[in-house]
């Protein structure tokens, strides 16, 4: 853009010198043909070129109030431009409004900073509406309403967040977080319900069959035997020791196709707090986890409990199989 602009600039200046000449005359003809031209750039929303051109009116008349009120007027709408790619909305509001106001200026610049206002009002009710449903969505996520957060969630995910990437991303996560723990609820939920069925099973034919009551023991005692290790598999990573209330466990799990969901990836402990990491699935695909051996963190009794020994920051890697492409990082910040 700033390349186009200096063409303008650079040919209406020599258009500027080769006409004024210190002729009055070739200096109003100037004057007025850039300022009807710039007038013509606005109406086709062409800012830059605008500017361009009624920098080439206040040149050929320097001491002209109305080319420097509409060079004013377009420099405030491209700032406004320039601030809104930011995501300063308030500032750029406040550019817009300045550029209505200016003295002597044009009503169809005026008009069109207007619009611009308006799209940008639009743009911040959107903003504040979609920032509600998330904070609305987190807040029923930490009270552990996880299914009515998804549906604030589905909600907003389905309106046009192409202008506000990081809400859409942030979204995304807790989503798939909340997916997580749903499916993780659910499995745990089947898991006591076919435990409740076998116990309620067992005791009526212990009752109905007395002559087959070692027989009914024993598959009973088989059927604890295999949930006692499914059990002990699934909390196998999840207790690496005792854990504290202060304790910060993430989760994590490796699904059939080698891909790894990794639920945070940013976390911050104080000196001497612990990190566990805890797989959730039972795929037999086997992962490896690395650190840094960097003094800012060291692992207890195993490789899957770690302790913040020392203030500083470092990263901990999860390799499912030997797929690096699959890999993820999580970073660890120890403060005092």
């Amino acid at each position: 853009m700033e390349k186009y602009i200096f063409n303008w600039k650079t040919a209406l200046l020599i258009g500027v010198l080769l006409l004024i000449g210190g002729c009055s005359s070739k200096s109003n003809a100037v004057y007025e043909e850039s300022i009807q031209k710039g007038l013509d750039a606005i109406a086709e929303d062409n800012f830059s070129k605008a500017e361009g051109l009624f920098e080439m009116a206040t040149k050929a008349k320097e001491k002209d109030p109305k080319a420097k009120a509409l060079l004013n007027q377009v420099q405030l709408i491209l700032k406004s431009d320039d601030l809104m790619k930011e995501n300063k909305i308030d500032e750029a509001l406040k550019s817009l409004e300045q550029s209505i106001e200016v003295e002597e200026g044009s009503k169809v610049i005026v008009s069109k900073a207007r619009d611009k206002k308006e799209v940008l009002l639009s743009h911040q009710k959107g903003q504040t509406h979609y920032n509600t449903l998330l904070t609305d969505a987190k807040n029923l996520t930490q009270s552990g309403d996880y299914q009515k957060a998804n549906g604030k969630l589905d909600e907003l995910l389905k309106a046009d967040l192409s202008q506000f990437a990081s809400i859409k991303d942030e979204a995304t996560k807790l989503k798939e977080s909340n997916n997580t723990i749903i499916r993780n609820a659910e499995v745990a939920q089947a898991q006591k319900n076919a435990q409740a069925q076998q116990n309620a099973q067992a005791q009526k034919n212990a009752q109905a069959q007395n002559a087959q009551a070692q027989k009914v023991a024993q598959a009973q005692k088989e059927a604890q035997a295999k949930v006692a290790a499914a059990e002990k598999e699934a909390k196998k990573d999840i207790q690496p020791n005792t854990l504290s209330a202060d304790d910060v466990v993430v989760h994590y799990s490796i699904l059939a196709n080698g891909e790894l969901e990794l639920l945070s990836q940013s976390i911050i402990l104080k000196v001497g707090q612990r990190l566990v990491l805890t797989r959730d699935d039972h795929n037999k695909i086997s992962e490896r986890t690395m650190f840094s051996s960097d003094g800012v963190i060291d692992t207890f009794h195993n490789t899957n409990g770690f302790i913040a020994i020392a203030p500083g920051t470092t990263d901990i890697s999860i390799l499912p199989g030997d797929d690096w492409d699959r890999s993820k990082v999580i970073t660890v910040t120890v403060i005092n």
